[in-house]
Order: C-alpha cells, then structure tokens, then sequence
C-alpha cells in the first residue's frame, strides 16, 4: 500500500504511542512519545562497550543520567520535535526546588511534617548525588577516572544492558501502510517535515571570521532570505577592525539546531546550525506555491519587474521565475532580485502581473510538481528496523514530596516551573521529563527512489522523517543504516510546580 514519509510517520508515533503503557493525555503523570528531532546518533563506546567492567558500568550510569537530564526545548515541542534546551537541567531545577520550598500550612503539626518530607528528599537527592570523570579508555570513547568534570544525580537504565551488541532486549518491527490509523492526537503533534538543511560558514576571500551571533534560537521558524545569524569578519587590509555581515536563511523551515555558540569564533567551512525543511516536491504531486521571500529593504518599494517564463511552461528546480524591482524612493537607486523556481514543474498560475506591487509572503505563481510524469517518487515506503524501548529511573526523584500541596518557592508564581501541562510550556523551566527512549538500529527503507533522490540521500542529506541517515547505504531501491539513533523520547507531565 503507497505511504507518505508524514503517513509513515504517524504510524510509527501511534505504534509506540501504544506500545508504551500509559502514553496520552495531558495531566501531571501523561506520558507523551516525542520524536527525535535530530535523530540523535549513539554508540557503544558511550556506554562503555570496550573498557573494562568497571569502566562500562560507571560510563553506562554517566551517560544515562545526562540523557535523562535533558529538558526539552518548549518552543520545538510545540511543532512535535524533542530538542533539548541548551543549559537547561532537570537535576538543577529539581534541587532548586527542593532547596527554596517554603511550606505554607497553617497548624505547626504540617509544616513540621512538611520539613521532615523535604529533609528526607534532599538526604536521598545528596546520597544519589556523584562526579561526572573523563579520560579515555582502552575501548576509544569512554571514562577512566582522571578528574572531575561535573555532578550528576544516580540514573539507571532498564534493560541494563540494551547497548551491548549480543543484548537479547531488541525487537523488531516493519511498516508498508497496512497498519491501523494511529490514535488521536496527543499534546505533542507529530513533526511534518522531512528534510535537513546544514548552514555552514560561507568562505569570503580576505576575510577572516570572527565570533557568531544567532539572531534566532533552536524551535522556531525560519523564512529562506530571512537573517539567521551575525557573523564578524577580519579584513587582511585591516587586521585591527572587524567586518560585520548577516548570514540568512538558505531555506524555509524549522531551526533545529544552532551548532555554535553565541561568541565563538568559527573557520569557514564549519556547521553553523541544522534547518528542518519540508520538500513539498518529493513528498506528493501538488501545486507549490511560490511567495515573496522575506526581503527587506528600508525606503524602498517592490514590484514584479518581469515574467521569465509563461503559464502552461516547464521550468527547472532554481531557474529565473521571476524579476522583483525594488525601487528606493529617496534616491531612485533601482534593484532588481531574481526569484527561482523551488521545485521542477510547470507553472500553472502567474498571481501578480508586471508593475503589481508585492510584500513578503505575497503569492507570486504556482509551479505543479510532474516529476516527468511519474507517480510521486517518494511514496511507497516500506521500514524496517530493531528498536528497544529503554526506561529511565531516578531513585532521588521524590514524587510524594513534588505532589504534596500547599508549598511555595519565593520569586515564583504557582504553576511557573512546570505547568503540568504538555501543551503549556512556553514559560515554564521543567516542560517534560524525560523519562525514556526509543533507540533504533538496523534501519532498512525502501522506496521508489529516483536517481536524483539517490544522489540527494548519498550526498549529505542528514534526516528522513525521524531517522538519521548519517553513514546510511543506499543501493538501487533500498536504504540502510546498522548504527542505532534515537527515534524517540518518552516523556512524562511533570506536576505543577510550585504548587501554590
């Protein structure tokens, strides 16, 4: 049965979403399946595999209590994507909380009872309290105590021993479109893009580049032209001054990632950030539209200038579609920019004429995806792959002390730490905690591959729908990747917090 790569999608969350007791709803306790949105690539090594017993065991222990760890981003949860907010600690906002609460009941006897509640779950939180060591192992990757690095809080994982290569707790499963719909939606959506762009450090000759600043952050929304990030420069002819530029948007789409920190300096070449793109093109036949990209130019005014080509004619992926004159009322300086084509077609509707004034995002023309005729290339999928479903557990985590009412935290408003809520995270610190994962391996895709799609997934393409491609094989028909990533984090509705 022909599958879309959304359709395909949704099956996979609805099939974990039952698979995983408990999954839906959206109150304190819900757990909710949210897709990887980086399709984040493990290994082996990280947990130990090839150092000694003791090195797995306390490297296996470090890495779960990071995964753990992690807070997701509310901004990419809100468009279906986990990606974990930069800095952001469940362990610290916990011990945070822990620390400030303050009991607001009225008669000695409870609040006496309340301090014996909260000494007994800082005692369990110290006890599970230890010291994140690095150096490397005989294995390659992996811990051999040389010295401190960072606190963690006691994680395990079960199964235990999921990431060793002969560990017997993996299943397998595979999906061609004859799986029942999924359930109904839950407070996270299901992600509906596909594709990944990289956004590297442009090369400028005599240029040097300098520290980077990011005008946009992990989760939100990107227009291809609109600014993404501020680069600085030095200049060969002037060593001691910097050369500011803006880097935009190669592509519309979902910033996934910023892979470089506020003020560090980068070399050309260097991964900047990921962007989540949707390829209308390759998921369906359609009619795709073609907008006004978001150029902005103070004082000057914009109209279509010229036609290239007219309605009922092919025209190929980046070719001239259309001139835009920008005209600067102030000193009559004329510009004209160059739409292209984002898709091969035909262009089916032309939706402003030669003088018509446009804006951002105004509709210019339609181009109809053909594809030579073909049915859509990109149907037909059939997946395959062994997952393991791998939980987490904090023995420090005191749910009888979080859910007890009438306690506060000076500074905070009820509710302002986490809002017991999957679908009202904007301005909480703790949005869910992770509680587990789906790790995959053996990834085996067919589809009615063209050679231009081929070419596309052997040539750096980074994701399709939840899966990494990062090191995948393709040959004829047939895509495959052996390495595990994670395709999902189970998450849990954290209680409201503060809770008065």
């Amino acid at each position: 049965m022909p599958i879309t790569i959304d359709e395909l999608s949704a099956a996979i969350h609805g099939f974990f979403a039952q698979k995983i007791g408990g999954a839906g709803g959206d109150t304190p306790g819900s757990i909710v399946v949210v897709f990887d949105g980086l399709g984040t690539t493990l290994s082996a090594k990280e947990f130990g595999v090839g150092g000694s017993t003791g090195q797995q065991q306390l490297l296996a222990h470090q890495r779960a209590a990071q995964l753990a760890d992690q807070l997701p981003g509310a901004t990419s949860l809100s468009k279906g994507w986990y990606l974990p907010r930069t800095g952001a600690r469940l362990s610290q906002w916990y011990k945070a909380a822990l620390t400030a609460s303050v009991a607001r009941f009225d008669t000695d006897d409870a609040k006496q009872a309340f301090e014996r509640l909260k000494a007994g779950a800082l005692e369990m939180l110290d006890l599970n309290q230890l010291v994140l060591v690095g150096g490397p192992t005989p294995g390659g990757a992996g811990v051999n105590p040389t010295g401190v690095v960072d606190d963690i809080f006691a994680t395990s994982m079960a199964p235990p021993d999921w990431f060793l290569p002969d560990s017997d707790s993996w299943q397998q499963c595979s999906f061609d479109g004859s799986q029942p719909a999924p359930p109904a939606p839950t407070p996270v959506p299901v992600p509906v893009f596909d594709a990944q762009v990289l956004v590297t450090m442009p090369d400028e000759p005599g240029l040097h580049p300098g520290p980077v600043s990011f005008f946009r952050q992990a989760g939100e929304t990107v227009s291809e032209g609109d600014p993404l990030a501020s680069v600085h420069y030095f200049s060969d002819e002037q060593p001691d001054q910097m050369v500011g530029n803006t880097l935009l948007a190669p592509a519309s789409g979902t910033l996934l990632e910023a892979s470089t920190a506020d003020g560090d300096t980068v070399q050309a070449g260097d991964q900047l950030a990921v962007i989540g793109v949707r390829r209308r093109a390759a998921e369906r036949s359609a009619q795709n539209v073609v907008n006004m990209p978001n150029i902005v130019k103070p004082s000057f005014t914009s109209s279509v200038n010229e036609w290239h080509k007219a309605v009922g004619d092919t025209v190929a992926v980046d070719e001239p579609l259309v001139g835009i004159r920008f005209f600067n009322t102030t000193t009559d300086e004329v510009l004209i920019s160059e739409i292209r084509s984002p898709v091969p077609g035909v262009l089916i509707e032309i939706d402003k004429v030669v003088g018509e004034a446009v804006e951002p995002g105004t509709q210019l023309a339609i181009v109809a995806d053909t594809l030579t005729g073909e049915t859509s290339t990109l149907t037909g999928y059939s997946v395959g792959f062994d997952y393991c479903i791998v939980n987490f557990d904090r023995p420090w985590w005191d749910e009888v002390f979080l859910t007890s009412p009438d306690w506060s935290m000076p500074g905070f408003q009820r509710g302002q730490i986490a809002s017991g809520s999957a679908a009202n995270t904007a301005s909480t610190a703790i949005t869910l905690i992770t509680v587990g994962m789906v790790v995959l391996r053996n990834l085996k895709i067919t589809a009615r591959w063209t050679d231009e799609e081929r070419d596309q997934l052997t040539s750096g393409a980074l994701n399709l729908g939840p899966f990494s491609l990062t090191g995948a094989d393709v040959n004829n028909q047939t895509l495959t990747r052996a390495g595990m990533q994670t395709l999902a984090w189970i998450c849990q509705v954290p209680p409201i917090l503060p809770p008065s």
